[in-house]
């Protein structure tokens, strides 16, 4: 990607209840940005703790964190385009 990602990931988290406790943004958001960070922190808090801790481990040890990186960046496209 040739921006900044706006994800990190960071590891060594004791809490991955909530999504902004290993979240972390590496720029400014955009408006649409910004809300599809809120709407993963919601959906982050409906799955399980088994569900949270094995997304997390897979985020924080890179399995995941580009393609997340990738969804975010397409989803908040798709958002801005449609308002």
């Amino acid at each position: 990607m040739g921006e900044l990602e706006p994800l990190g990931f960071r590891p060594g988290a004791t809490d991955v209840s909530e999504f902004s406790n290993f979240a972390v943004t590496r720029r400014r958001l955009t408006p649409a940005e910004q809300q599809v960070y809120d709407e993963a922190a919601v959906t982050w808090a409906m799955l399980r703790t088994r569900e949270q801790q094995a997304l997390y481990v897979a985020l924080t040890d890179g399995q995941l964190a580009q393609t997340a990186n990738e969804v975010f960046l397409r989803t908040a496209t798709a958002i801005k385009e449609q308002a």
